[in-house]
């Protein structure tokens, strides 16, 4: 069956493994290169969380009651546009990644769309084959009806076991090869698959770290609000104590 196969044009068994065996090798990469982006900007929003919350605390303890609301209401609009800054930061981040990704499953797309046609390719040419096998015989067979009739029997049947034996061959060579393409091309839809189902986990996590972020901001601005309420009622009394001297 050996002749045949290479007839065809069939991918040798070890060719199929290689194949295979780069493809998981780009799909380790790809799961490795998007752990490592999501853990860059966990990092960077611990580091950026921690940092926020250090300057709330040395604000609210170097900041006395005699502070002006205009200077507090500054602070508070320093800090909102940090955390916006960042949060643009991380969404860019995310929509670059996400870009990248979607380029290399464009790319396994394609490399789908070839096996396909390459299987197509192999079955016409396994038809074309057998038509011309089909078209031999019956010259064969014509050729020999003008034999003797004892003559004409014996290799009759001759040429039918050697018919049989090679359409069995023909057959078992064209089942070897679809099953190949078969198995390549369901393990290319099961990494776009893979990209897929990675692309939408990842699409969650962004938006969970965008709700953290507006939990963060909430808590701080609600911090910010009390303060000045705080500062504010002082101010009050203050002004209220000098009134009452004044009159007095």
């Amino acid at each position: 069956m050996g002749f045949l196969v290479k007839l065809f044009g069939g991918v040798e068994k070890s060719e199929v493994e290689q194949m295979k065996a780069s493809h998981q090798a780009e799909l380790d990469k790809m799961k490795k290169l998007y752990a490592e982006q999501i853990d860059e900007i966990q990092t960077a929003f611990r580091a950026k969380t921690a940092s926020l919350k250090k300057d709330l605390e040395e604000y609210k303890e170097n900041n006395n009651t005699e502070e002006l609301s205009a200077a507090h209401e500054a602070e508070l609009d320093k800090m909102k546009k940090l955390y916006a800054e960042q949060i643009d930061e991380i969404q860019t981040a995310f929509r670059d990644r996400n870009n990248s990704l979607q380029t290399e499953l464009s790319r396994y797309k394609e490399k789908s769309a070839t096996f396909e046609e390459e299987m197509k390719e192999r079955d016409e040419k396994l038809t074309k084959m057998k038509n011309l096998y089909n078209e031999q015989i019956d010259e064969l067979q014509a050729a020999f009806r003008e034999k003797k009739e004892s003559d004409h029997e014996a290799e009759m049947e001759r040429m039918k076991n050697i018919y049989e034996s090679m359409l069995k061959e023909i057959q078992e060579a064209f089942q070897e090869k679809l099953k190949q393409l078969q198995d390549e091309l369901a393990s290319a839809n099961e990494q776009v698959q893979l990209y897929k189902t990675g692309m939408e986990s990842h699409e969650a996590e962004l938006e969970k770290m965008k709700k953290l972020y507006d939990e963060q901001l909430l808590e701080v601005q609600t911090a910010f609000r009390e303060k000045n309420a705080e500062l504010q009622g002082q101010i009050d009394r203050f002004k209220a104590q000098l009134g009452s001297l004044l009159a007095d």
